[in-house]
């Protein structure tokens, strides 16, 4: 297959498709074409024979991405820092009263909590902050193209790690990474069941014949969609 190239011969090197390796392909209603490379979601315009990168909306890093005609979502990386505030109960404490508290935050966190210690008075204080030790957890942006709206997702348990795929059944979204695959109901945005797996990533899932499909670890696995109580 050629690559598509905007404009002809006067094509602008912004514009041109990806020249990285393509995780994901989803087709829209219209013929457009939504493509995961290079860590971002690339869109082709049909009508107007362009490129656009569509704007990341969860942590640091897009993993993967999926979507369809009511929702659009994104798995990515949310880093976490190990920090040490310092407290004193007065102003003029002496140095043994002082305490410590340690705390895992993300970015987003540590600027807010960096603001409300700057309205401390000085009686807290940001003592100690390293980044880097720590493996990033996972999160999702989910819009509902109704809506026109993006929610975040940030669930401990069900994203210990960064999801590596996404597929859309119906209103529900199932998300593969290392050791989880997870439920997420798209109309309430919550996580609603985890399946703990041994393995370092997920490479697919696909919903077919009653069944979930997970392919990891070299081997294909499936799950009935309904358990009987």
């Amino acid at each position: 297959m050629g690559r598509i190239y905007p404009h002809g011969r006067h094509r602008r090197r912004r514009n041109l498709g990806p020249r990285s390796a393509v995780g994901n392909i989803v087709a829209s209603a219209d013929g457009d074409l939504k493509l995961f490379a290079a860590r971002a979601v690339r869109q082709f315009h049909v009508g107007q024979n362009g490129w656009e990168t569509l704007p990341k909306h969860v942590g640091e890093w897009l993993t993967c991405f999926t979507a369809n005609e009511n929702y659009l979502v994104e798995g990515g990386t949310i880093n976490l820092e190990e920090i040490t505030i310092s407290s004193k109960p007065a102003r003029n404490s002496p140095p043994s009263e002082v305490t410590t508290t340690n705390l895992v935050v993300t970015h987003e966190e540590l600027a807010r909590l960096q603001t409300d210690l700057e309205k401390s008075g000085g009686r807290q204080w940001l003592s100690r902050s390293a980044s880097g030790r720590l493996p990033p957890k996972g999160g999702l942006a989910i819009l509902n193209s109704r809506e026109q709206r993006w929610h975040n997702l940030e669930d401990a348990d069900g994203f210990p790690n960064p999801p590596d795929t996404l597929v859309i059944d119906g209103d529900k979204l199932w998300a593969g990474g290392e050791a989880t695959i997870t439920l997420v109901d798209l109309k309430s945005f919550k996580v609603v069941k985890i399946c703990h797996i041994k393995a370092a990533n997920v490479n697919r899932i696909e919903i077919a014949g009653g069944f979930i499909w997970a392919q990891f670890d070299g081997h294909l696995h499936r799950a009935p969609l309904s358990v009987p109580q």
